[in-house]
């Protein structure tokens, strides 16, 4: 009898050690560095609301690291956050967790890591992904598209003009204008 209680006992105490392994969270310190994706086509600068650094992203899919503490700042300020309209995506998983708000957002994102994916896309799932963009990404899009129409690299009549009307741009008229 005692060697089958001290089985239970052992089995027991592994149960509880797996459970806490698996539900505590990574804690992070004020100055502990965020990688975060710009989303954002060109120069993309953020000022810390924390640390007043000046973190500065050359174009689009660049990778800066940014002060958890201006990070966490940034997503709980109401109004045009950068990380909230988004500008860029936070690459940190840990981090993203213990936000939910990021997950609520990334998730209506059809490609977080690749917005030129979306051009592959039929025009008719286009316009649906397109319109549940958040307004940070539409207006990556914007400028990435506007880019590729003035350089001649995106030449497709029928997604112009699904984009200009889900983007309310006029993209479609400098195709004939140039």
């Amino acid at each position: 009898m005692a060697t089958s209680m001290k089985k239970t006992t052992a089995a027991s105490t592994a149960k509880k050690e797996k459970e806490v392994v698996e539900t505590s969270k990574r804690v992070f310190k004020s100055d502990d560095l965020i990688p975060c994706r710009s989303i954002t086509f060109g120069e993309l600068l953020m000022v810390g609301n924390k640390t007043k650094y000046v973190y500065q992203w050359a174009d689009y899919d660049d990778i800066q690291e940014v002060e958890y503490q201006d990070l966490l700042y940034d997503i709980r300020i109401q109004g045009a956050s950068f990380s909230r309209y988004p500008r860029f995506i936070v690459l940190d998983d840990d981090f993203v967790e213990q936000n939910p708000i990021l997950n609520e957002i990334y998730s209506k994102i059809y490609s977080v890591y690749d917005l030129r994916k979306v051009l592959d896309l039929s025009p008719s799932e286009l316009k649906k992904t397109v319109a549940g963009f958040p307004k940070g990404v539409k207006d990556s899009l914007k400028t990435m598209v506007a880019t590729m129409v003035s350089n001649g690299t995106f030449d497709s009549v029928n997604k112009i003009k699904v984009l200009d009307e889900v983007l309310e741009t006029q993209m479609f008229q400098t195709l004939f204008n140039a």
